[in-house]
This record gives C-alpha cells, structure tokens and sequence, in this order.
C-alpha cells in the first residue's frame, strides 16, 4: 500500500486512524521504496535520500535495518519485494507514536512517501515489484498546503525541502506538478487508487475511514474506532 499526493495533505493523521485497525501496518515516510530503487541494479556505496525529501526518514531506515541490508549486500542483487516486507516488518514491533501494530495476522502493510510514491521516475519500478499495490491519494486545498509549508520553514529545525522556503508561488506551482503525478497514475490504470480530500476526513471521519478500509477489503468495524477523536 502507498500514498501519493503532496506532503502536508493530511497524510500523517490519516496513517494514524488507519494504524487502528489490527490488519494495517503503515510506517511514517521510511524511504524504504527509494532506498530498493537505488539498489535495483547494484547496491550503491550509500543511499542519497530523495531530491525533494529531507534525509531523517532514510536514515532511520538505514539504522534500523542495517542488518538486514548487510545480508541482503552480501548476497548479491536486491530482490525489492521480499526486502520491503521484511524491513517494513522489523519496524513493527519497535516504538513510534504512529501506533504500529503488533498482529501477525496483517493483510496490509505500507509507507507514507506521498510524493516519491508517485514520481513518474519510480512507477514503473512500483509496477514492476508491487503489482498488486493499492494507493491512497489524499487531497488537500493547495492554499492550505503551501500556508502549512511555509509555516513549517519557519518553525521546524530544519530538515524541509529546499522549496518551502521559497513562497508561496513557487510551493504552488510544485503542488500543482506533483498533483499532476498523482491524477496521470490514477488516470492511468495501473494500480487501484482511492482519492480521499482531507476536509471530507475532518468532517465524517467514520465515513471516510469505512470507504478507505472497504477499498482495502477489510472490516471496519473491527478499527478501535475511539481512535477517530483523538
């Protein structure tokens, strides 16, 4: 499962309310995608983190699964798909305020990298290793994202990609290109994608939250739905 769209699109608190049901497992931005796309031809010395995304994510990948990389390294070509899970999966148990869960009977597991996730750049490697993926596509009012992003620049100690510090023509004029990424993928055919606005998930969260567990084929009623008015 992955999201595309623009940061700062309400993706972070949907990964919240999705990681109350007990078959869903998504990380928060772990790069692991753009760390495998890097390694599908030869492993590389070290991994750059993605052009328009700061490096913590990926780091923190590097760190935690450090021992599964070596032994992956040591074995010769990456094979994307086994990897993911099994990295995504040493990540389950482990700390986070993402409310990760700790069943084994998961029947979905993802990463929240909404903006990689539908570079054109890396689609035909998702194709390729992941056809049987679905998307979620979150949608948020752009005058919202760019004032949340500018806002972020000023604020956060760093770490933001470069063109949130550059106004808000120039955040808009990205919004618009990388919403454009999202609606050719979906326009496109290649994976089954559900859009979902974030002011529709602010107003009916128990409605919005049924049609995205439906679209996955799971039971919302089994989600700690208490978790929605946190």
């Amino acid at each position: 499962m992955f999201f595309i769209g623009n940061k700062r699109s309400g993706t972070s608190l949907l990964v919240r309310l999705m990681n109350l049901h007990p078959e869903v497992f998504v990380t928060h931005e772990a790069d692991v995608l753009w760390l495998l796309y890097q390694a599908r031809d030869e492993w590389p010395d070290s991994f750059e983190c993605y052009p328009w995304d700061g490096p913590l994510g990926l780091r923190q990948t590097e760190l935690v699964c450090g021992p599964i990389l070596d032994r992956a390294k040591s074995k010769g070509p990456a094979d994307p798909r086994s990897l993911f899970f099994e990295m995504q999966k040493r990540r389950i148990g482990r700390p986070t305020p993402w409310r990760a869960n700790r069943t084994r009977r998961l029947q979905w597991i993802g990463d929240k990298k909404p903006v990689q996730q539908c570079d054109p750049e890396l689609v035909p490697f998702m194709a390729q290793h992941f056809p049987d993926a679905r998307l979620i596509h979150v949608v948020r009012h752009p005058f919202a994202v760019a004032k949340s992003m500018e806002i972020a620049a000023d604020t956060w100690d760093g770490g933001v990609p470069d063109y949130w510090n550059e106004g808000s023509d120039v955040i808009l004029d990205r919004w618009a290109l990388q919403e454009g990424w999202a609606l050719d993928l979906a326009e496109s055919g290649e994976f089954p994608v559900h859009r979902l606005r974030l002011e529709d998930l602010a107003a009916d969260p128990h409605d919005s939250m049924a049609a995205i567990f439906g679209f996955l084929d799971l039971d919302p009623e089994q989600t700690d739905a208490t978790g929605y008015a946190e």
